[in-house]
């Protein structure tokens, strides 16, 4: 995931690297906002993931390959920021982990 020019955008990243463009919604900078991602795992790519932002769903894919030998390991931060003119600040609040997104909301 990655905000810029005023859109939160998602990607799968395929084996091999390769990087699939999922989903783009618009994105309100300076504002609180929900961000819930649902990842079914599976090793022979038949897994899925979705992505939802203020309970809106605007990203998912299919027939995913979504675990292998390092894992899903989301993280959260600012990474590779080519914008020095803008601070880029990310606070986490109230994360939650569940098998179903009615444990989340």
């Amino acid at each position: 995931m990655k905000v810029e020019s005023g859109r939160l955008k998602v990607w799968y990243v395929a084996p091999g690297e390769e990087w699939i463009s999922i989903g783009t919604t618009p994105w309100t900078a300076g504002a609180w906002h929900s961000i819930q991602l649902g990842i079914t795992t599976d090793t022979a790519g038949q897994g899925s993931l979705s992505v939802y932002l203020d309970g809106t769903g605007f990203a998912s894919r299919t027939a995913a390959r979504t675990w292998d030998d390092l894992g899903n390991k989301p993280r959260w931060g600012t990474y590779w920021g080519t914008d020095t003119s803008t601070a880029s600040i990310n606070w986490i609040a109230g994360l939650k982990m569940g098998t179903a997104r009615a444990d989340v909301d």
